[in-house]
């Protein structure tokens, strides 16, 4: 029976070990937070242009022009995710008129839960971009 406590610590001390490794995992997977830039949606001009460089030998003429082409795309797609988000708050709003003052509450409760089921800041864009926007909008934000 004196080994049983044994068997114990060692699959705690395991477990710590694991669970070090998964956290020190998930911060090197998201530099961009860590670098304080805020850059999201994976869209980040000058990393993009970092990888195109590496991978395709850019020129510096190449680099300036397609910094500025990455440029505009990220402020077109920065201005399209500010437009969905008004959609999303107008549909919300919407929604809410049409629901008896119950259901309205359940309505609400769902959409500070992260909206259809899913755990908060994941679905198709990734686990943290939802949670993004919600900071950078001071509001809450569904999947509809």
């Amino acid at each position: 029976m004196s080994q049983r406590p044994c068997v114990n610590v060692r699959i705690e001390r395991m477990a710590v070990s694991i669970i070090t490794m998964l956290m020190v995992s998930m911060l090197m997977a998201v530099p961009s937070l860590a670098d304080g830039k805020g850059t999201h949606h994976g869209h980040d001009p000058e990393k993009k242009l970092e990888q195109l460089t590496k991978r395709l030998g850019l020129s510096p003429e190449q680099q300036s022009k397609v910094k500025t082409i990455l440029q505009e795309k990220h402020q077109k797609i920065e201005e399209l995710h500010k437009q969905i988000q008004e959609v999303r708050k107008q549909a919300r709003s919407q929604i809410e008129a049409q629901l008896t003052p119950e259901q309205a509450e359940k309505f609400k409760k769902r959409q500070g839960k992260g909206g259809h089921g899913k755990k908060k800041g994941k679905g198709r864009h990734g686990k943290n971009h939802k949670n993004k926007h919600q900071q950078q909008n001071g509001e809450q934000d569904d999947e509809d």
